[in-house]
């Protein structure tokens, strides 16, 4: 099974990233004068054997208080019963989460670091140096002495100093094996270490030297925590990885832009049910059902989500259906019928034109003019007249209800503005995909009344074969 990571780990992490850093170097600033005495072997087991007997000491210790943390916990429960005994035992275990508020660095303060760190660097070598403690009263009488602006003088560069020590004492990185190397040879360092599994929590360890530092603000125009980080992205998942993230990307806003489009058309067909929406054929399962159409669609092709392809399109068709620059729109009364009048209307004038081409068709293969058994009819005034362009068609197809035109009244063109139903931003109609039907397997043959063969006639199974002579 894949490992998985909680919400908890993931908050985890973030706030591990959230923590204060500095690019300064860390130095040390500690003085130790005590000599360091190199112990037998004798005196490292016995160091080790106090060392044990005190960890088991201490653990009995801890258990023993804990075991009377849980009674108390018990007689709460007893007491009040509104919770566990485990939920009592951790508020009694909970600790305050309170930031200490740190006090900023003072003039009294630096001027107290100032003069204790000349004293010491007077003394000589090997000589145990001084502590602010016990030179306090000394300090205090010549601090008292001394105006304000005398004060703001001789501290002037050293409030500085003391806050970038402070900076540098809790926020630089802790390396001092690689700040001595350089301190020592001259040498140039840079390390940067990332984790190579989602698992992992530890944030990207970074240590360089200010002169390394330097080459990739100037040379490669970027900070090296920022080369660090995309260092663990490389390590974590590769390019494989980026690969895959960029089809879940699409994958993702494929699937938005759907859930989006079905909520607005359910929207707006309200109080009817819609439950699903049609790409395909959209005139005939959306607009003929509920009379909505679409307005300003933002790509030159009318598709579904899922056969787009390009990242770029589907973030443009997001947010242009996320900020209601595309919209469904419903048809009034008036403009429904107009659309339906013309829709019925083109249909028509399409079968006309399939009946006449098949007509010419037939008339193409049997060598002969259409009879008067072709579907088209002749104008009785104009018995010449054979263009099946301009002859009147036979109303064969039922009307639409929704149609209120009478059947004597002549029917208008049909208007290509009126019956498209997506429209772009400039206000032209986008074509609207239609599903392709099968065409018939009788297509360009000749479709009349077959020929009637005599009973007389031999069959072709007894016409007798030629003799060859």
């Amino acid at each position: 099974m894949a490992n998985t990571l909680s919400p908890s780990d993931l908050k985890r992490y973030a706030k591990e990233m959230r923590k204060l850093s500095t690019q300064r170097v860390r130095k040390p600033w500690r003085r130790s004068s005590r000599p360091r005495v190199k112990r037998s072997a004798a005196e490292k087991s016995a160091a080790r054997k106090r060392c044990k007997e005190f960890c088991t000491e201490y653990s009995a210790a801890l258990a023993a208080a804990r075991d009377i943390i849980w009674e108390q916990a018990i007689q709460l429960r007893e007491k009040f019963g509104c919770h566990s005994v485990d939920y009592y035992y951790e508020t009694i275990m909970q600790q305050s989460r309170k930031t200490v508020n740190k006090r900023p660095a003072t003039r009294w303060n630096a001027f107290i670091r100032q003069e204790v760190k000349c004293a010491n660097d007077a003394l000589p070598p090997g000589t145990e140096h001084q502590k602010a403690p016990a030179m306090m009263k000394d300090l205090s009488e010549c601090w008292k002495d001394m105006s304000k602006d005398e004060r703001e003088a001789i501290t002037e560069d050293a409030i500085g100093d003391l806050n970038d020590h402070r900076e540098m004492k809790e926020l630089s990185q802790r390396n001092i094996a690689l700040a001595a190397l350089n301190a020592r040879t001259g040498m140039e360092i840079i390390v940067l270490a990332v984790r190579s599994d989602v698992d992992h929590f530890n944030q990207p360890h970074v240590f360089h030297t200010e002169r390394a530092r330097d080459f990739f603000t100037a040379c490669l125009k970027s900070s090296v925590h920022d080369i660090a980080f995309r260092l663990e992205g490389f390590c974590v998942v590769g390019v494989k990885g980026l690969a895959r993230t960029h089809i879940e990307e699409v994958i993702q806003l494929k699937r938005q832009i759907s859930e989006l489009v079905l909520q607005k058309l359910q929207t707006i067909a309200a109080p009817q049910k819609v439950s699903r929406m049609y790409y395909q054929n959209f005139d005939t399962n959306i607009t003929a059902w509920y009379h909505i159409i679409i307005e300003n669609w933002p790509l030159e092709k009318f598709c579904a989500p899922g056969d787009i392809s390009s990242r770029n399109e589907l973030s443009v068709l997001y947010c242009a259906w996320d900020s209601d620059a595309t919209r469904f729109r419903r048809l009034t009364d008036t403009e429904f019928e107009l659309w339906e009048e013309d829709r019925f209307q083109a249909a028509l004038a399409l079968q006309n034109e399939a009946t006449v081409q098949g007509t010419h068709n037939e008339a193409t293969v049997e060598g002969t003019q259409p009879s008067e058994s072709s579907p088209v009819t002749t104008d009785t005034a104009h018995p010449n007249n054979t263009d099946p362009q301009t002859q009147p068609q036979l109303d064969a197809n039922p009307r639409p209800s929704g149609s209120s035109q009478p059947r004597g009244r002549k029917r208008k063109a049909p208007s290509a503005e009126v019956l498209n139903t997506v429209f772009s931003s400039n206000g032209d109609g986008v074509p609207v995909q239609k599903k392709a039907r099968k065409e018939r397997s009788d297509k360009g043959k000749a479709r009349g009344p077959r020929k009637k063969v005599p009973a007389d006639a031999p069959q072709e199974s007894e016409v007798p074969p030629a003799s060859a002579e």
